[in-house]
This record gives C-alpha cells, sequence and structure tokens, in this order.
C-alpha cells in the first residue's frame, strides 16, 4: 500500500470511505459490490484466492476491472528511459504487455467469466519522474537507492538530445482494460 497515494485519495475525496485489504480477503459483506476494479494492481493478486473472494463479494450481476497502463518505447529517449526502468524490475508478470493477458486469461478461468477488452492510446503530459517514482517497485526501494534510480532518470532527460530543453514530454502509453463478468 502507499500511504502517500491514499493519503491524497482521502484528501482530495473525504467522503469516500478507503480501506486497506489483500485482494484475497476483502473486509465486506456477502454480494456487497457491482464491481470490483484494479489498476496497474492485478499482477500482484493470487488468482485462485482472489478469485474465490471476488465471487464472494459481487452481487448478482456483478464484474470485475482489470486496467493497466503500459509505456511503449518508440521514440529513443523512451526506449533509454524504458531500459533506465527494467534495470531494477523484478521479474513483475504485469509489466509486460504479454503477461496482463495471461494473468486476465488466469482470472476468467477461475472466475468462469465472459471477457471484454478495450484497448486505447494516450499521451500524458505530467512529468516523467513523477511516473517512475509512482511505481510499487521504486516505492519499495531504500531511500538512498530511489533517489539514485530517479536521478538517472533526469540526467536522462536532461541529457537526451531528444529531452533536454524541453518541459513536456509526450509518452505513448497503451491503456488495456477488461471487464469480467462472471457466470453464475
Amino acid at each position: 500500500v502507499s500511504t502517500d497515494m491514499l493519503a491524497e485519495l482521502r484528501a482530495r475525496l473525504p467522503g469516500v470511505p478507503t480501506l486497506v485489504a489483500g485482494a484475497e480477503s476483502l473486509p465486506l459483506p456477502d454480494g456487497d459490490r457491482d464491481v470490483i476494479v484494479a489498476a496497474q494492481a492485478a499482477h500482484w493478486f493470487e488468482a485462485g484466492a482472489a478469485s474465490r473472494e471476488f465471487l464472494r463479494v459481487l452481487a448478482p450481476g456483478g464484474a470485475v476491472g482489470f486496467v493497466w497502463n503500459v509505456q511503449e518505447a518508440t521514440a529513443p529517449w523512451a526506449r533509454e528511459l524504458a531500459g533506465l526502468q527494467a534495470d531494477g524490475t523484478r521479474d513483475q508478470t504485469g509489466d509486460r504487455p504479454e503477461g496482463n493477458q495471461a494473468i486476465v486469461d488466469a482470472f476468467a478461468e477461475q472466475l468462469r467469466a465472459d471477457v471484454e477488452s478495450h484497448h486505447a492510446r494516450w499521451v500524458p503530459r505530467e512529468a516523467v519522474v513523477g511516473r517512475a517514482a509512482s511505481s510499487s517497485r521504486v516505492a519499495l526501494l531504500a531511500d538512498d537507492a530511489r533517489a539514485a534510480y530517479l536521478g538517472r532518470i533526469r540526467d536522462l532527460l536532461d541529457t537526451h538530445p531528444d529531452t533536454r530543453r524541453r518541459e513536456e514530454l509526450g509518452i505513448d502509453y497503451v491503456t488495456q482494460a477488461w471487464r469480467l463478468v462472471p457466470r453464475r
């Protein structure tokens, strides 16, 4: 859990109840929710246990949604950035586009679900370093390792011919979204 991100959510939406729990053990009553959504997270779940819990918590006709934003490194500087980001990456299935489909397939089998997918491209304008810092794998680094890692990204952006002296950088992402509706 990113305590900073949770604090930001609570500050921006104080009327929205929040809770911290694992997907495999949700502190909610049976049939309590119409939808369960996980963004940039389902690769951390154990498909069998989480699916059983989702089925318990979902109301009849409810659905599960999974979303990942996957960077497409097409520009030379973006390929270098992807290389820097890969240096500290554990073997997380959710970091690879083909892995996201495998995760969805595993959940679809466990949930006996019909699956719909949607993929869309978008180009954010937010800071590249901020995006890198928000990654769960970076949040888990020790302070000095995180600072060094983000420093390497800043160095790349400060020195690469395609990015130096530019205030805004476009990064190509593909947003991958799946809707799983369990057949009951």
